[in-house]
């Protein structure tokens, strides 16, 4: 049986139903008919992040498992996908992945669906899956003496994010990925 490769793993997250990040809006009562005790502030949603600050959290979260590559997509919807993919030199422990995890959090991303072998994190409109996997038999010739893929990805809703100015994310400096 063939193991699927870096693009399988990052189609699997593409896939995510993009929906189960859309923002409802809670009804609210009228100023007048609120009572004292109501009137403390409510915590507002997190703003939509660009996705140039959505690539910095994704680098981020990976820093230190090897060299990364960002892939861009060329589709229309671009504004909406943020792709990043680490070679690891081993396939990432649980552990390490719940690293990632936790680095993600640290800038406002939360938890979301449990996944196996994998996680689901979200962050205002944006829905992020990290996968990793050992690398194709296929490729390991190519990303030699790398065993394994970290793949981290992302995905907005295009209807509601807003185009905003890149973020001046700085991400962390890596070796370059071959290939």
């Amino acid at each position: 049986m063939r193991r699927p490769g870096v693009l399988a793993a990052v189609c699997v997250v593409a896939a995510l139903p993009v929906t189960a990040c859309t923002a409802t809006a809670a009804p609210t009562a009228s100023p007048a008919a609120r009572s004292p005790k109501t009137d403390a502030p409510r915590p507002t949603p997190p703003a939509a992040k660009p996705q140039e600050e959505v690539l910095g959290d994704l680098v981020f979260a990976g820093h230190g498992f090897g060299p990364y590559k960002v892939l861009k997509p060329a589709a229309p919807e671009r504004d909406c996908k943020a792709f990043v993919v680490y070679l690891t030199r081993k396939v990432l422990t649980m552990q390490q992945r719940h690293q990632a995890e936790e680095r993600l959090r640290q800038r406002g991303w939360r938890p979301g669906k449990a996944v196996p072998g994998g996680a689901i994190l979200t962050s205002g409109e944006w829905t992020a899956g990290l996968i990793p996997e050992p690398v194709s038999d296929e490729d390991r010739e190519q990303v030699a003496p790398h065993e394994g893929v970290f793949a981290l990805t992302a995905l907005g809703n295009c209807r509601h994010l807003r185009r905003s100015a890149p973020a001046t994310v700085t991400p962390p400096t890596a070796p370059s990925f071959p290939g």
